[in-house]
């Protein structure tokens, strides 16, 4: 299947109880769209980089058959798909989407965060809004991530309980959870955060070792990723800061 594959027929066939469904390409190339469903699955990079391309140009013409298939008995095909519809940010699936954040599937639980994550879809804020109290730190971040990405669709009262749980989230043990929030206080692009950024461009402890030669021979340097992380993230702020100013701008300090 090539990815600009378009389609135009949609042909549903009967036999017994289960549907074939086909596309119809320019050449008259007929596409069994059950097949690239369960070529979802396959483990060759090359077969299940042609379904993923084949599904995803049948949206949005096809929802109505696609839609049908989030409830797909295998995991893989659920949460793929719901994938591809976050992708394509067709908001009529972020309901069904919004039911796969219970999935008994860890991966398709996964999957509807990031799908829904993609679809920026006011509806599923009160999912995220449940899933940054989740003490697993990829769907909480995942959640934050999203949250602010959408934060035009946050009421202010939920947004002052986000950005709470960002700077909580700075002096996390956790360095995973130091680095996300970093980069979302950073999006938000609220100059009150630098006094907070500074403390952890000068304190944060958390450092690996770094190979590097330095006169023929070869050290092992320490890099602290977060302070330099920290670093760059006051550097935007002061720098959006300044370009406000100039433009008559109110900042945010």
């Amino acid at each position: 299947m090539r990815a600009c594959l378009k389609l135009l027929v949609v042909i549903l066939l009967l036999s017994g109880s289960d549907v074939l469904l086909f596309a119809q390409d320019n050449s008259d190339v007929k596409i069994d769209i059950r097949e690239c469903l369960n070529n979802l699955k396959s483990q060759d990079d090359h077969i299940y980089e042609g379904a993923n391309d084949c599904l995803y140009n049948a949206l949005p013409d096809n929802t109505d058959i696609l839609l049908r298939e989030l409830g797909n008995k295998d995991p893989l095909v659920r949460g793929r798909l719901a994938i591809l519809f976050g992708k394509r940010r067709i908001k009529r699936a972020t309901p069904a989407i919004i039911k796969l954040l219970d999935d008994k599937e860890v991966s398709v639980r996964k999957d509807a965060v990031y799908a829904l994550s993609d679809m920026r879809d006011s509806r599923a804020i009160p999912s995220f809004l449940r899933l940054i109290k989740d003490g697993n730190y990829w769907m909480q971040t995942i959640s934050l991530e999203a949250i602010v990405g959408s934060r035009e669709s946050v009421s202010s009262k939920d947004f002052d309980e986000v950005k709470r749980i960002l700077v909580a989230n700075l002096k996390n043990p956790q360095k995973k959870f130091r680095q996300s929030a970093i980069a979302c206080l950073e999006e938000i692009g609220d100059s009150s955060s630098i006094p907070l950024f500074e403390e952890l461009a000068r304190n944060d402890t958390y450092y690996y070792l770094e190979a590097q030669i330095e006169n023929g021979k070869k050290v092992e340097k320490k890099r602290f990723p977060i302070r330099e992380r920290a670093v760059k993230a006051i550097e935007k702020l002061k720098m959006n800061d300044a370009k406000k100013r100039r433009n008559g701008t109110p900042t945010n300090q």
